[in-house]
C-alpha cells in the first residue's frame, strides 16, 4: 500500500531496511579512507568527478584536511590543471552545450584569488616556453 500524497514522512537511508546509522557511518568512513588513499598516492586529481569526491571528503571527513590537500594540489602546474578540469561542469543549452567552472563551487575549498594567481603563472610559463628569447 502506498501512502497518500502529502502523508509520507521524510525518511533517510538509515530508515530503509538493511541500513542503520552505524552502518552508514562505517560506509562513509570507508569512502573517506579510499579518497584519502587516492589523494596520498596521487591518483585523486585524475579521477572523474573530482569535485564530487572532494565534497564528500568534506562532508564525511575533515574540511581542513581537504582545504590543505587542495592548496597543495594547486601549487604545481599539473595539479592546478587537474583541479580545474575536475571542476568543469557540463551546461546543456538549446543553442549550444558548453562547460563551465563555477567560482562559487571552487571558493568553498580554496581562495579563488590563489587559483587565479596560479593560473596566470601557468599561462606565463607556457608563453615563455613557446617564445624563448
Amino acid at each position: 500500500m502506498t501512502p497518500q500524497a502529502g502523508t509520507q514522512k521524510d525518511t533517510t537511508l538509515a530508515d530503509e531496511p538493511g541500513f542503520s546509522e552505524e552502518g552508514l557511518d562505517k560506509l562513509h568512513n570507508k569512502c573517506v579512507t579510499l579518497i584519502q588513499d587516492a589523494a596520498a598516492s596521487g591518483r585523486l586529481p585524475k579521477k572523474p568527478h573530482l569535485w564530487m569526491l572532494l565534497f564528500r571528503w568534506v562532508e564525511w571527513g575533515n574540511e581542513e584536511d581537504v582545504r590543505e590537500y587542495v592548496k597543495g594540489l594547486v601549487e604545481t602546474d599539473e595539479g592546478l590543471l587537474d583541479f580545474l578540469v575536475g571542476f568543469l561542469t557540463q551546461v546543456y543549452s538549446t543553442s549550444e552545450d558548453y562547460k563551465v567552472i563555477r567560482r562559487s563551487t571552487i571558493e568553498k575549498l580554496i581562495d579563488v584569488g590563489l587559483v587565479e594567481k596560479r593560473a596566470r603563472e601557468v599561462n606565463q610559463h607556457q608563453r615563455q616556453a613557446l617564445d624563448p628569447q
